[in-house]
C-alpha cells in the first residue's frame, strides 16, 4: 500500500490501496514518539530497566543495556535514528509509569498504559483504521494501520519540532549518562 500526500496542497495525490490494514512495523515508533512527547519532557532522565528484555529476538536496537541513563530526548533518538526497540520499551515503560502515577506499577502495567494512551493519541489525530499493541511495531497479533493513517502520523510528527530537530539530522549524538554513542541516519 501507499500514500503520497502533499502538505503544501493537504491532499493526496497519489494512493494504492490505502485504506488496506498493514502492518505498521517500526513505523510505529513515529507514534510512539508522539505519546511519549505528551506525556514527558524532554529533559527528563530515565533509566532502561529489564523492559528491554521485552524486545523480540533479532530486532532492531540501540545497544542499550540495563542500567543506561539518559534525557528522554536521547533515548527519543536512540529510538527514531537506529529504530531501537529497546529505547521504545524503555520510553514506554517510564511514559507509562508517569500516566499510571505509580513508580511501584509493574513492568507490565505501565506498558499497557502507555500503549492504551497511544491508540488514544491515535484517536486523537483521528486514525480510521488502526490498532497498536506493543511500542516498538514488533508483529502482534491486532496490531495494524493503513497507509493513509500513517499520513496522519507523520504529518503530526512534522508539525513537532522535537522529532523533527531528532530525524533530519545525518547522525545523532546520544549522550547517555554512562556513554557517548552516535548513531548515523540512513534515511537521505
Amino acid at each position: 500500500s501507499a500514500c503520497l500526500f502533499s502538505l503544501d496542497d493537504d491532499m493526496i495525490l497519489f494512493e494504492k490501496n490505502g485504506t488496506e490494514r498493514v502492518t505498521p512495523a517500526s513505523t510505529t515508533k513515529l507514534l510512539t514518539a508522539l505519546t511519549v512527547l505528551k506525556y514527558c519532557s524532554v529533559d527528563e532522565v530515565l533509566t532502561a530497566g529489564e523492559e528491554i528484555s521485552l524486545i523480540s529476538q533479532g530486532a532492531s536496537t540501540a545497544s542499550l543495556k540495563v542500567g543506561t541513563r539518559g534525557s528522554v530526548r536521547v533515548f527519543l533518538g536512540a529510538m527514531l535514528i537506529p529504530s531501537g526497540n529497546d529505547a521504545a520499551y524503555s520510553l514506554a515503560n517510564f511514559a507509562g509509569h508517569k500516566i499510571l502515577g505509580d513508580e511501584n506499577a509493574s513492568t507490565a502495567d505501565a506498558i499497557a498504559a502507555f500503549v492504551e494512551a497511544m491508540n488514544a493519541c491515535a484517536g486523537e489525530l483521528e486514525l480510521e483504521d488502526s490498532n497498536f499493541e506493543t511500542p516498538d511495531g514488533d508483529q502482534a497479533e491486532n496490531q495494524y494501520t493503513t497507509a493513509r493513517d500513517m499520513v496522519r502520523i507523520a504529518k503530526a510528527c512534522i508539525e513537532n519540532e522535537t522529532i523533527m530537530e531528532i530525524v533530519k539530522a545525518k547522525s545523532f549524538r546520544a549522550l547517555f549518562e554512562n556513554a557517548d554513542v552516535t548513531y548515523k541516519n540512513t534515511n537521505e
